[in-house]
This record gives structure tokens, C-alpha cells and sequence, in this order.
């Protein structure tokens, strides 16, 4: 149903129906993508844009993150984020609405499912 009324809000607006499309989706939900749809959407994003977006990030959502990268790949991560200074709350902002874009991106070309119930 969702997806239909944005649909059609996208004719008249659409830069308010990927608005709302992005409201429905955010970084703390993808917690709850299965472990192959997160491995799919993190080899589309880069490592740099991960570690910044995950700065602040429960340890629930990063488990979720790791769970979803080789053993190798979550052990730099780790370090990664370890190392990480001080990061500007836009610039985490930025980086995970950006990994939502891109699992909305996915999830429109049937690549990954968010989980949300939606066909």
C-alpha cells in the first residue's frame, strides 16, 4: 500500500514522496535486514562511509553490521573505528542517510528485502 501511495505522490512531488520514502527507512532499521541482504548492501557502500556512519551506533546495530561482513572485513572495521577521531554529528548524519539511500535504492530493484512487509 505504501509503496503505491508513494507512487503516487511522485508524480506531483517528487521530492517530498523520497522524503517520506526515507522517513519510513532509517539507519537504526537496518538492524533488522537479514544477514544476505546486509552483506548485499554493504558491498555497495563504501568502508569509509560504514565507519563514519557507525561512530555512534548501538552495539546491537553494529554486531548486526559485522554479522553481515567476513570475519577479516569486521575486524578492520573494528580497528577502523577504534582509530576514528572525533566526527562531525552532520558528517554521521550524511553518511548513513546515505546508506539508506542506497538500501532504498536496492530494496526498489528487488535486490535486498527491508524487511518491512511490503511486495
Amino acid at each position: 500500500t505504501s509503496a503505491y501511495l508513494l507512487s503516487k505522490l511522485a508524480i506531483n512531488d517528487d521530492a517530498l514522496a523520497t522524503r517520506l520514502r526515507e522517513a519510513m527507512f532509517t539507519f537504526d532499521d537496518l538492524i533488522n535486514l537479514s544477514q544476505k541482504s546486509m552483506r548485499e548492501l554493504l558491498r555497495e557502500v563504501p568502508s569509509e562511509q560504514l565507519t563514519v556512519a557507525l561512530k555512534s551506533a548501538s552495539e546491537s546495530l553494529r554486531n548486526a553490521v559485522f554479522a553481515g561482513l567476513s570475519q577479516r572485513s569486521a575486524e578492520l572495521l573494528r580497528d577502523d573505528l577504534e582509530l576514528i577521531g572525533h566526527v562531525r554529528k552532520s558528517e554521521v548524519e550524511a553518511a548513513r542517510t546515505q546508506i539508506v539511500q542506497v538500501a532504498l535504492r536496492l530494496e526498489s530493484e528487488g535486490k535486498i528485502d527491508l524487511g518491512r512487509g511490503e511486495e
